[in-house]
């Protein structure tokens, strides 16, 4: 192949030079070696060029080494994170089954928990159901206690019209007292007297008189007003034990509330 040689001047080849010199060398990468050998038989003696050269392959040598020196570091620092990683792994290991071993105790505890609280649920139940018991029992007898007061009332009322009516008292105190176990008393509130007071887990008044006026249901309901501002206890129950009584004013009592014992004399 014959190569056409150009001749150029000074100028065109440095103009050449610098507009074109780095496409060629893009475009042909293979000249790179063959400019720069030029460029150092121009600017570097063949001395200066081997002592370079030289330089440059021991700049390489050590360069190298530091390579290797800074690939063995990695090295060795992998292998610390290996044995950090397997540490980890193994405390991870340990901490899961402490926890699991947490979770056994925690699931047996509330086990013997809810085993307990189902022990104390079934002593609330057969406590309750005595207690219920008991209560029913209890207020069946006061039940059949009132049921003999007001038989007694009846009888001394169709007796002597209850013109004793402490006599009547002083009976009902002793048949309850002693025959049932009940506190009983009188007590006096802003001048009003409360003929007996009956205390065993509720409070029961009872009124007694030979007869009464209209105005009885204001009397009585006042009365239970006084006792529950003074004693903070509202009444289970307000008996009006009375000798004669209409059976309209009678009827009015009953549909407040108030409880009327007297003599049946349609019975006798």
């Amino acid at each position: 192949m014959q190569i056409k040689t150009l001749h150029l001047t000074d100028e065109e080849f440095v103009y050449i030079f610098h507009t074109k010199m780095e496409d060629v060398l893009i475009r042909r990468p293979e000249l790179r070696p063959v400019v720069l050998h030029t460029f150092f038989k121009a600017f570097v003696s063949k001395e200066e060029f081997t002592t370079l050269w030289h330089e440059v392959g021991k700049l390489r040598s050590e360069m190298k080494e530091g390579f290797e020196r800074v690939d063995q570091r990695f090295d060795e620092v992998n292998q610390r994170i290996d044995e950090v990683n397997q540490r980890v792994d193994t405390f991870e290991a340990s901490v899961d089954q402490r926890f699991d071993e947490v979770n056994q105790r925690i699931d047996i505890f509330e086990a013997s928990v809810d085993q307990r609280f189902d022990e104390v649920n079934q002593r609330i139940d057969i406590f309750e159901a005595s207690v219920d018991q008991r209560f029913d029992a209890l207020e069946n007898k006061m039940n059949e206690g009132f049921e003999r007061v007001e038989r007694q009332i009846t009888r001394i009322g169709s007796r002597w019209g209850i013109h004793t009516e402490k006599l009547l008292r002083q009976t009902i105190r002793a048949l309850l007292v002693e025959s049932f176990g009940v506190s009983v008393e009188s007590r006096y509130i802003d001048g009003e007297q409360f003929d007996i007071v009956i205390t065993n887990g509720e409070h029961i008044l009872i009124e007694i008189t030979a007869s009464v006026r209209r105005d009885i249901l204001s009397r009585l309901e006042r009365k239970r007003s006084l006792y529950i501002e003074s004693t903070g206890v509202t009444p289970s129950r307000v008996i009006l034990g009375v000798g004669s009584i209409h059976h309209m004013l009678a009827q009015s009592l009953l549909k407040a509330g108030f409880e009327v014992i007297q003599p049946d004399y349609e019975e006798e």
